[in-house]
């Protein structure tokens, strides 16, 4: 019994509700926020700019911003995860990113002669990237939706 109301409208929401690759849908949209999450922190990785005492030596760097990918959207139990990854190593084949990002002690012979402040630019682009998540996840389950 629908009292007067027609249903057609809803009945063909849920058919189009049921039709939907969940699967696909949530690996698309973590794929989305991990483009967005990648593009801040790429942009916000420092370069470094490398000077000899001679004038006529100039380096620029970049390997750190060069160094960030993404292995894609995998599913983890219940949840799709995205992992922003950066494989930058310094000349001893080390990471070298979370010195860059967290701070780091500047030592000779076993003792600290000095510190070297962290740039935040990892938390600076999080922070960026994240009121553009929902608007870009919305466009995708507007996609699906409307089939």
């Amino acid at each position: 019994m629908n009292d007067g109301f027609d249903l057609s409208e809803i009945n063909a929401f849920i058919e189009r509700l049921d039709a939907i690759d969940t699967e696909k849908a949530c690996k698309e949209m973590m794929n989305e926020v991990g483009k967005l999450y990648l593009s801040a922190v790429v942009k916000k990785t420092p370069v470094g700019e490398y000077k000899n005492n001679r004038a006529e030596y100039s380096k620029t760097g970049g390997t750190l911003r060069r160094g960030w990918h993404t292995d894609g959207v995998r599913k983890q139990g219940d949840d799709y995860v995205v992992e922003i990854i950066n494989s930058a190593k310094n000349n001893k084949g080390m990471p070298y990113g979370l010195y860059v990002e967290e701070g780091h002690r500047l030592m000779r012979n076993g003792r600290q002669i000095g510190a070297v402040a962290g740039q935040h630019f990892v938390r600076t682009a999080c922070e960026q990237a994240e009121p553009k998540v929902l608007p870009a996840v919305q466009k995708v389950v507007r996609k699906y939706l409307k089939g």
